[in-house]
């Protein structure tokens, strides 16, 4: 089903102004854009009188792929607001179109909404609006599937209902409690938290660790600092690829200095690989073109690295085992792209099946086990993963640089990616094999 977002512009504030950046974004483009990521295919603003040529100065200059049209009213009743957007809307009065509902005085969570979830719902059951609460209090949104638009609609024209808390009053409404927030903007304080907000929520649960103690503060600082500019999270990306190169050359070199300066570049590619991902996560610029750029940037600039650092082992560095010649740096440096470039393939395969682009969607069996099913091995394969994640290996490779030691890291990352490799061809056989099962 098609969805059209009706966004409250009335409630603005001078201070809180619809052009306020929180973030990098203007408040109102900020709702615009949660519309279109959310699956809105037109959004419908509500504008005051005061206010309506500033909006729509500001609506004309969103460059979004949706379509954005406003209307003026003096009323900021939730009841009128859908009846003239639907008096506006040919699809919304037909009842053809899902209905999103919301603020752009309100800085949300993106997983308050369910518009996928209600897209995905079987439509012979009994659908009703969600609305979501707040540690009770009703989020400031609203979602009616398609077949109940026109159902509400009367209800808006026979009795009428002034805000949220008087929906349930109005008809049956799925209430869901959620763990997830917004935040209302009145002021230059309440703008402030809500984008301190935004940011925060940038902070994964699945960082590394040294993601979480030091990369994710640095790449959140660089992020706060050009959200407000024209760069996008795909230029990020070719700034992490060339630092990758950067970093590859560097290793190729050979000797202490440039072992220490690939470090260091390795090691500023990792947290500025970070950034393009926020930037993305706080604009709402999503894309599959993004995700496979970050994924193709990550993997080759390892796959560069490794040769680079075979090669400069190769021309600088004595084998540690007498027996064995300078040569054999070259072929720890080759085994090491060999076992990346495996395990590239198994995951790019399988995210071309499932039109993903970013690695994180792969699917490993003992993270999608529950916690009742899951054993010491499952266990113990979720605390390596953890523990061995790029962020940890990239700092561990730039602090054995300082130590003279980076050739040495092709004795870790030789068999490491052998055995990343063939675990995840065992994960791709073991997946193939439960969907025929199944």
């Amino acid at each position: 089903m098609s969805w059209i977002a009706l966004i409250d512009s009335t409630r603005h504030t001078d201070t809180a102004h619809p052009g306020l950046l929180v973030a990098g974004l203007s408040l109102l483009e900020r709702a615009v854009r949660l519309a279109k990521v959310s699956g809105c295919e037109r959004a419908i603003i509500a504008a005051s009188p005061a206010r309506r040529v500033a909006i729509e100065t500001l609506a004309n200059a969103i460059d979004f792929d949706i379509e954005v049209a406003v209307f003026e009213t003096e009323s900021s009743a939730l009841s009128d607001l859908l009846l003239q957007a639907a008096a506006r809307d040919a699809a919304l009065a037909r009842g053809d179109a899902s209905l999103l509902v919301l603020r752009s005085t309100t800085v949300y969570d993106r997983g308050l909404i369910h518009t996928k979830e209600l897209d995905a719902a079987d439509q012979s059951a009994q659908l009703r609006p969600i609305l979501s609460t707040l540690d009770g209090d009703p989020a400031h949104l609203l979602e009616i599937p398609a077949p109940l638009v026109s159902q509400w609609l009367t209800r808006a024209r026979e009795t009428g209902f002034e805000a949220l808390s008087d929906v349930t009053r109005a008809g049956s409404v799925d209430v869901r409690a959620s763990q997830k927030w917004q935040a209302a903007v009145s002021d230059l304080p309440s703008a402030k938290a809500a984008e301190d907000r935004l940011w925060n929520s940038c902070r994964k649960d699945i960082d590394g660790i040294i993601s979480r103690l030091l990369n994710r503060s640095i790449s959140l600082a660089i992020s706060r600092r050009i959200a407000h500019t024209g760069i996008h999270p795909n230029h990020i990306s070719v700034v992490t690829f060339s630092l990758g190169i950067i970093a590859a050359v560097c290793a190729a070199m050979g000797g202490y200095t440039w072992f220490v300066l690939a470090g260091i570049a390795y090691q500023t590619n990792s947290v500025v690989d970070g950034v393009d991902g926020e930037l993305a996560r706080i604009k709402y610029e999503f894309s599959l073109l993004g995700e496979w750029l970050d994924t193709l940037s990550d993997d080759f600039k390892d796959v560069l690295f490794y040769g680079g650092l075979g090669i400069g082992a190769w021309r600088t560095a004595e084998f540690p085992i007498d027996s064995l010649g300078p040569e054999t740096w070259l072929w720890l440096g080759g085994i090491s792209v060999a076992g990346k470039l495996v395990s590239m393939v198994a995951y790019y395969t399988w995210l071309i099946a499932n039109k993903r682009g970013d690695l994180l969607a792969f699917e490993w069996s003992f993270e999608t086990k529950s916690e009742s099913e899951s054993t010491a091995l499952t266990r113990a394969m979720s605390n390596f993963k953890y523990l061995t994640k790029n962020d940890f290996i990239v700092f561990f490779a730039m602090m054995m640089a300082f130590f003279a030691a980076l050739p040495y890291f092709l004795f870790i990352v030789a068999p490491g990616q052998f055995f990343i490799a063939m675990s995840v061809m065992i994960q791709r056989i073991q997946g193939s094999k439960s969907k025929v099962s199944s």
